[in-house]
């Protein structure tokens, strides 16, 4: 008996820092459906934020914080990064589609 197994997911969500932060931060993802319900949050630390900028990413599973996954469609993710002294950057905001 063959088995079948579910694809995974994975939505790449890139992203540029330029707020003048300290040298390492906290980047928070907020990822919500199009009724706008927060269906999760994706925290990475140690980041590097050097006042110049830097490029970095986050990478979705396409779960929700439950761990199910979400339906097909396109959700809106919400980008805010912090330092250690609790300094915040400006809210980056896009759009990620889960097929």
């Amino acid at each position: 008996m063959q088995s079948r197994r579910r694809l995974q997911l994975q939505v790449l969500i890139s992203f540029t820092l330029t707020d003048n932060l300290s040298l390492t931060c906290t980047v928070s993802v907020k990822i919500y459906n199009a009724s706008n319900f927060l269906v999760r949050t994706i925290t990475k630390t140690n980041i590097s934020c050097p006042s110049t900028g830097a490029a970095t990413s986050v990478t979705w599973d396409g779960k929700n914080s439950n761990g199910f996954r979400v339906l097909a469609g396109t959700y809106t993710y919400k980008i805010q990064a912090y330092d250690k002294a609790m300094n915040y950057s400006i809210i980056n905001s896009g759009t990620a589609t889960a097929n």
